[in-house]
């Protein structure tokens, strides 16, 4: 009896500990921009016939014009069937087309069509509001520290999926099922 009133209290004790840095989470927070941001971009690009986060294969192709749809599901970090089904949407929409990969009968590159070109622009200025709604209020100082700070937590995101045996500092001795 008295292990299981021990065990309710450490179990108490851990959700208490649990809810208070779920608050202080920055993980929580860069959801929480993430989730703004999405929704605030798709009601601007709606209007212009781009759906759900289409915008990023609009970029990446932006960059680099006849990329492998493969290659596209690598770089943006989505499955397969979600870059097919979105790059299907974009192509009837008139956004890309598809083309065979010469070198690779197998393999589809994406292309850039006129109107894709066409809302660039409109795009990008979408995209700069964004970050200057973000921002606003701060000062230069602060603006600078924040993309810092933001751009070595996507990096230490990245080298923790890349290489999960580095991720964490969680990652201790005994806490890991397979040592």
């Amino acid at each position: 009896m008295k292990s299981r009133v021990k065990l309710k209290l450490l179990r108490m004790q851990l959700i208490r500990r649990a809810m208070k840095r779920k608050k202080e989470s920055a993980a929580r927070w860069v959801s929480v921009l993430y989730r703004h941001g999405q929704s605030y971009i798709d009601s601007k690009l709606r209007p212009i016939g781009l759906g759900k986060g289409q915008y990023l294969f609009l970029i990446k192709l932006y960059e680099n014009d006849g990329l492998r749809q493969d290659d596209l599901a690598t770089i943006l970090k989505f499955d397969k069937a979600t870059v097919a089904r979105a790059i299907s949407r974009m192509e009837k929409n008139g956004f890309i087309t598809r083309k065979t990969d010469p070198e690779d009968r197998r393999a589809k590159r994406v292309y850039l069509t006129g109107r894709a070109i066409e809302v660039k622009p409109v795009l990008l200025n979408i995209l700069y509001e964004w970050t200057d709604t973000l921002v606003d209020s701060f000062t230069e100082s602060e603006k600078k520290d924040a993309i810092s700070l933001l751009i070595r937590m996507a990096t230490n995101a990245a080298n923790a999926v890349e290489s999960p045996a580095r991720a964490g500092p969680e990652k201790k001795k005994g806490m890991d099922k397979t040592e």
